[in-house]
């Protein structure tokens, strides 16, 4: 019982890493063009 929970929550850790990843990712990308459109 406790194993299907502990994989569930690493289901959802990995998701949420992933999420996070992704926003970082987009953020810094906006903010390389807002750069480099100043530059």
């Amino acid at each position: 019982m406790s194993r299907l929970i502990n994989a569930r929550l690493d289901i959802l850790y990995i998701a949420g890493k992933n999420k996070f990843l992704n926003k970082a990712r987009t953020i810094g990308n906006r903010l390389h063009g807002l750069i480099g459109s100043l530059a």
